[in-house]
């Protein structure tokens, strides 16, 4: 069975758990209680959110299967906290006990092993650090080029242009906002920010102000010819 957002927002809880099995109530439970919604949210393997929600709610670590972005596989056991849905991805932020380090995983690239494992100390996080935290792993960390920009237009204005996944947006006050994100280029940034229509200052990447640079002179060339 596939989940998704949709699916939450379809059932009329109070009456549809009413009609399921105990079994079946419990693992619609765990499922919502391990999520933290960060936009929209793309399918995921209804199996695979359930183990990990389990293994949530009773703190227990879990072997994994996990497809890297390389197409490599290894086998990792993490300690799961939080289930994080964006607009197109599901993922889970886990501890790595054998590397003490923070993790963000992607669920369709994971196969849970049965049975959980040993149990391990919760700790204590914020729904809004999870947000914080997975935003800047997916949408910073994993690229080489990572840039802060300040563009000139309200918060909301600009996230409309840029998903949860894509970038972070944070407000600086009513009328503008910053804006990190990561990239495979500067030329692909500085074209994607182009398209906008919206102002904006570079705060930090000198490659990119050489690019935009490079961009406009090219540009009000090729207007010119």
């Amino acid at each position: 069975m596939v989940w998704s957002s949709s699916t939450k927002r379809r059932m009329p809880m109070s009456c549809a758990k009413q009609s399921l099995s105990a079994e079946t109530r419990e693992r619609i439970s765990s499922v919502e209680q391990a999520i933290v919604p960060l936009g929209g949210a793309g399918d995921v393997d209804l199996e695979t959110v359930t183990v990990i929600a389990r293994a949530i709610r009773e703190s227990r670590s879990l072997r994994i299967d996990y497809r890297r972005h390389d197409g490599t596989e290894v086998r990792r056991t993490i300690e799961p906290h939080r289930i994080v849905h964006t607009g197109t991805r599901w993922y889970v932020v886990a501890r790595d006990p054998d590397r003490d380090a923070w993790r963000t995983l992607r669920l369709d690239r994971m196969t849970p092993r049965l049975p959980l494992g040993k149990p391990f100390a919760p700790r204590e996080i914020p729904d809004e650090a999870v947000r914080e935290f997975t935003t800047h792993s997916i949408t910073a960390a994993p690229y080489r080029y990572r840039y802060r920009v300040r563009m000139h237009a309200p918060a909301a204005e600009v996230a409309a242009h840029f998903g949860p996944s894509i970038a972070a947006v944070t407000a600086l006050d009513d009328e503008t906002c910053e804006l990190t994100a990561g990239t495979g280029s500067p030329e692909e940034f500085a074209l994607y920010i182009g398209t906008t229509g919206i102002d904006f200052d570079v705060l930090y990447g000198d490659d990119l102000r050489v690019t935009l640079r490079d961009l406009s002179a090219r540009f009000a060339s090729a207007a010119e010819s």
